[in-house]
């Protein structure tokens, strides 16, 4: 990572978090930047509380394609279903 990108990143946190330890070598490999993998269950387990059902889905996830959200999206619109594949020869 360039040092100006570190600076702006990087700069002021006061912890660096990763998602596993493979991730936590490569950080210290590539960037030099220390960070503490974390694990299942996270720290604040305890205060999670679950809520009535509503007409929502709760997908915790950044926007990218390989998160493949379109194809819960396109599931959910009515009429979607018609049968028919796309040129990917996922269902639609």
């Amino acid at each position: 990572m360039d040092q100006a990108l570190r600076r702006t990143f990087h700069t002021g946190s006061q912890k660096s978090v990763c998602q596993f330890k493979g991730c936590r070598e490569r950080l210290k490999r590539y960037n030099n930047i220390e960070s503490e993998p974390l694990y299942h269950p996270p720290p604040l387990a305890g205060q999670l509380k679950t809520g009535e059902q509503g007409e929502y889905i709760f997908y915790p996830s950044r926007l990218e394609p390989q998160k493949r959200q379109d194809l819960l999206i396109e599931a959910m619109r009515p009429g979607a279903h018609t049968g028919q594949a796309d040129p990917c020869g996922r269902r639609r």
